[in-house]
This record gives C-alpha cells, sequence and structure tokens, in this order.
C-alpha cells in the first residue's frame, strides 16, 4: 500500500500521542475516535473501513484506540490507501411498476 506524505506523517503522529498519552478511546467526545460499529458504517461500501486503515490489527485490534474493532466499522482517525476507495455506485431511480395502457387491444 502506498500513503501520501501527508499520510505518513499522521501515522507517524497519531502513534506518538499513542505512546504518550495512551490509546484513544472509543466515543466521540473531543479526545476520543467516535468509532462507528460495521453495522452503521454508511462509508464501508466505498472502502472507509477498519480494515483498510493503517492501524488496523487482525482480527480485531487496532494500534490506536483502545477495545475491539470490527473489520467494517470506522472511526474519524483512519488513514485509508486511496486505492482502498472507490467511487460509490450512481443511485438507480426508482422504477415504478407499469400501469395498463388504456384502450390496450390484444
Amino acid at each position: 500500500m502506498a500513503y501520501t506524505a501527508r499520510q505518513d506523517l499522521m501515522i507517524r503522529a497519531y502513534l506518538a500521542i499513542v505512546a504518550k498519552m495512551g490509546p484513544f478511546t472509543r466515543d466521540a467526545g473531543s479526545e476520543g475516535a467516535g468509532y462507528v460499529e460495521a453495522a452503521k458504517n454508511t462509508g464501508a461500501p466505498t472502502g472507509f473501513k477498519c480494515e483498510n486503515c493503517a492501524f488496523f490489527r487482525a482480527p480485531k485490534g487496532c494500534a490506536i484506540m483502545r477495545g475491539p474493532v470490527e473489520r467494517g466499522g470506522v472511526c474519524r482517525l483512519y488513514v485509508i490507501p486511496q486505492e482502498r476507495l472507490k467511487a460509490p455506485e450512481p443511485a438507480k431511480a426508482p422504477q415504478k411498476p407499469l400501469g395498463r395502457i388504456v384502450g390496450d387491444v390484444r
């Protein structure tokens, strides 16, 4: 995986913070990671999920956050290489059932 220069710096910075202050909490507080479990992660289909993050440690670990994580979960501290992300599928227009055409003679 190729990380950008900014992502490399982010990885080093988060690891330095954890080394000095301990792991981030899971909550969404001012110092928490804001973890969202897989069932509520709307970004998972486009690749925004723990299993694509630099900090994921299989099977359920994270290098910077306390507690177990799900592969399909995500937090706000993610660092994910671009090649692991994909554009969302375009929304399809809802299809209405075709009604009977008046005067349809067979």
